[in-house]
């Protein structure tokens, strides 16, 4: 029994001793990081977004009767001025309805100039029977009947008036659907798309409009984006871009926004917000075609030799992470000689922003507030001052340093420090 108890003892002393042992193993083992001096440099904030190139001015080319093609005189490429002939619909039918109405329209002024006649005549028919009339000379009936077919006449002048109105205006409307059988350029451009061919039929509707050509001046040319709802907020009319096209990766094209929707595309459960935004070229480019793709890099915000603060330094903090921290590691700093800088937080306000800097090799929690954001850098507005060092990772340093933690520095190798020449690499050591 006695033995089973010494063997028992034995077992649970080199539990022990190995736990201690690793522990102090683990104390001396160090997670390497890098710090970074704070530094002033030019910043830009960009919002990038992708979309089609696409003329700034096009038509679509439709018809207003309905007819079979009989001709197409451009092809797609086609250089047209304002007027020149693009399509022509058979005219037969309509052609025959304008000599109908020029027909009817004669008749109706050959029916004018009879009632103007007969009007003449019975108006002088009437002015004899007053005179008449009056000396007694014509009895009442007689003289009753040569009124009223005075006033007949007079209506039929301006029924044979209006009658020819009518089939002037019905001459006019045939007219006009004949010339509708040559449609025409409406402006100035290049045929960039061309869906008629002769034998189609080409069909005139107010519920649904088929596009037969479309007409594109590409002397400005534009390129519409998404932006997504997180960033449309920077986004502002006038604002410079830089337009990368699929098709030519070797060029910059500068440009401008020109227009921003006020309201969101449509948009789906799985899918996120987006607004469009017109950036439009600068003139005289030449090259582009509609439809190719695009992206758009636009430049919200400038900042020139502001302090900033790599964008992976920045971190969260909670209140209570914080105020362990102080329990624990408050009395060595206080000790170690080490200021540090109280936290405030409001009464809605459960985590800090920050990062960790470094002084008198310990890592220290430092909230701070940021500006824009460039590339890899955020604009530090308030919190740090220059040539403070701050720990910029890697990231899993970042995440788990504690306030007040102490460190040891060694060489850096990462390429922050070899770029800038002011970076070193620390261990974190826990006390």
């Amino acid at each position: 029994m006695k033995k089973k108890l010494f063997i028992g003892l034995g077992i649970l002393l080199v539990i022990a001793l190995f736990v201690v042992l690793n522990l102090q193993k683990q104390k001396g083992k160090a997670t390497e990081a890098q710090v970074e001096d704070v530094e002033a440099r030019d910043l830009t904030e960009l919002v990038s977004a992708s979309g089609k190139i696409q003329p700034k001015v096009s038509v679509d080319v439709s018809a207003d009767i309905t007819g079979k093609i009989v001709a197409v005189a451009v092809e797609e490429g086609d250089t047209v001025r304002t007027g020149d002939l693009l399509i022509r619909i058979d005219p037969t039918q309509i052609r025959e309805a304008v000599r109908s109405a020029e027909a009817q329209h004669l008749s109706a002024r050959a029916s004018l100039e009879e009632a103007r006649a007969s009007l003449e005549q019975q108006q002088l028919e009437w002015q004899r029977a007053q005179g008449l009339h009056s000396s007694a000379s014509m009895s009442d009936r007689e003289f009753e009947s040569k009124r009223a077919a005075f006033k007949l006449a007079e209506a039929r002048l301006v029924s044979a008036e209006r009658s020819v109105d009518q089939a002037a205006a019905y001459l006019e409307q045939q007219r006009d659907q004949l010339a509708k059988t040559e449609i025409r350029a409406p402006m100035a451009g290049v045929v960039v798309r061309r869906n008629a061919d002769p034998g189609e039929i080409a069909i005139q509707s107010s519920l649904s409009i088929q596009v037969l050509m479309v007409i594109a001046d590409l002397s400005v040319m534009e390129v519409e984006v998404d932006v997504d709802e997180t960033e449309i907020p920077q986004v502002a009319i006038g604002q410079a871009a830089e337009i990368e096209i699929d098709a030519f990766p070797d060029s910059i094209f500068p440009g401008r926004v020109t227009e921003i929707a006020n309201s969101p595309r449509n948009e789906t459960s799985n899918q996120g917000v987006d607004f469009r935004v017109v950036i439009t070229l600068a003139e005289g480019l030449t090259g582009l075609r509609p439809g190719l793709s695009a992206t758009a890099e636009i430049t919200t915000a400038q900042r020139d030799s502001v302090l900033s603060i790599p964008i992976q330094a920045l971190t969260l903090r909670t209140k209570k992470a914080l105020e362990d921290d102080e329990k624990r590691f408050g009395p060595q700093l206080a000790k170690a000689g080490v200021k540090t800088t109280p936290f405030t937080f409001g009464s809605d306000v459960k985590e800090l922003e920050g990062v960790f800097i470094e002084v008198d090799g310990r890592a220290l929690f430092r909230a701070v507030e940021t500006g824009i954001a460039g590339d890899k850098h955020f604009e530090l507005i308030e919190g740090l001052a220059e040539g403070e060092k701050i720990v910029v990772g890697p990231m899993k340093a970042v995440r788990t340093l504690r306030h007040g933690e102490r460190i040891k520095a060694t060489a850096a190798k990462d390429e922050v420090a070899e770029r800038h020449g002011n970076g070193v690499s620390v261990s974190v050591e826990t006390d």
